[in-house]
């Protein structure tokens, strides 16, 4: 678990300690080759140009004059050593777009895959078996030692959840949506528990992305 948390939630410490603790992740990713894959419009441009160009939110306490005060650093996601690729290609179009899909998975560390939580949410009968094509295809090229990570966008337009006025609430129905079975049964074609994991979250905020950043890299340095 990395230290601290990504747009919102934090861990304190010294100034010191953030900066080592940046440069332990940093480590920790270089040369790491992530790949952004998933269905049309999931979100994954978006995501892609977060975990490129965004940043973590760090904070910290230093003394002064006897007294704690709480600062917060910023350290860009541009700094990080690892290789980050796509393609925007739908795997279901054509053979071409099947064989692009093979070539980064079989060369990936990290595989990341976007659907669209709210259509299944919606109309689980014509999602799901789009999804699972493609998972198929995903685990059938995995090497034993890449990590997945499963990432349900759109959260924000699933209809139930915008109801709720109570964060807790809206906690309580995520973690009965992450323990519905089509969801434990996509975390177990890409790995199980021990080398996928799989968030739920509105990905067209930043706030969003910040934390699904936060859990992809807490995910690789672990």
């Amino acid at each position: 678990m990395i230290p601290f948390l990504i747009g919102g939630g934090v861990i304190l410490a010294s100034a010191a300690a953030t900066y080592y603790f940046w440069e332990k992740i940093k480590k920790k990713v270089l040369g790491k080759n992530i790949v952004v894959l998933g269905q049309r419009a999931s979100g994954k441009t978006t995501l892609l140009n977060y975990l490129m160009t965004g940043e973590v939110v760090t904070e910290y306490e230093q003394t002064i004059l006897g007294k704690k005060i709480r600062k917060t650093k910023n350290f860009k996601l541009s700094e990080l050593p690892w290789r980050i690729s796509s393609t925007m290609m739908d795997v279901g179009a054509n053979e071409d777009n099947y064989k692009k899909w093979r070539e980064l998975v079989r060369n990936a560390d990290v595989v990341v895959y976007t659907f669209r939580a709210d259509l299944w949410s919606a109309e689980p009968d014509l999602q799901e078996r789009n999804i699972e094509n493609q998972l198929a295809l995903i685990k059938n090229e995995l090497k034993p030692t890449t990590h997945t990570f499963i990432v349900g966008t759109h959260l924000d337009k699933e209809p139930f959840i915008n109801n709720l006025k109570i964060d807790e609430e809206k906690q309580e129905y995520i973690q009965e949506f992450l323990s519905h079975n089509f969801l434990l049964f996509m975390k177990e074609q890409l790995g199980g528990s021990h080398k996928c994991v799989v968030v739920l979250d509105n990905t067209s905020s930043e706030n969003g992305l910040s934390r699904v950043t936060n859990k992809l890299i807490e995910s690789i340095v672990e």
